[in-house]
């Protein structure tokens, strides 16, 4: 179910972190039918926007090693660049899923996220 693209541009602000709600495919909804978790959703994309930088440094840690190989580019540039693609709530799985990515350097590629609820890494790895 595809969620409030102007809510969704509110709760990103100015934040370069974020790709714009308008852009397509659609990269800000919540998995299923879903509409009794739009509450939840916009209250994780919140605490997203917030803490973007300390998510996409957790995420990318376990990668680290391998994006400087591949991309030929250090841990902490390759931090600073990136930005969240898309941002899905998975109501059934009580997890969030994420793909991270920067065009400019990665080329097609991206990280695919998968956090809890309470925002706890679950699953980080390069696709």
């Amino acid at each position: 179910m595809n969620v409030d693209k102007e809510k969704v541009k509110f709760l990103i602000g100015g934040n370069k972190r974020f790709q714009n709600p308008y852009t397509l495919p659609e990269s800000y909804y919540i998995w299923g039918n879903e509409d009794d978790f739009t509450e939840i959703y916009f209250e994780k994309l919140k605490y997203a926007v917030e803490n973007a930088d300390r998510l996409i440094k957790s995420a990318t840690e376990k990668v680290a090693y391998a994006f400087e190989i591949q991309f030929d580019i250090s841990f902490q540039k390759l931090c600073s660049q990136l930005i969240f693609d898309s941002f899905v709530l998975v109501p059934s799985e009580n997890m969030i899923c994420a793909c991270i990515t920067n065009e400019k350097f990665m080329f097609g590629h991206f990280i695919d996220v998968s956090w809890d609820l309470d925002f706890n890494l679950l699953l980080s790895t390069i696709c």
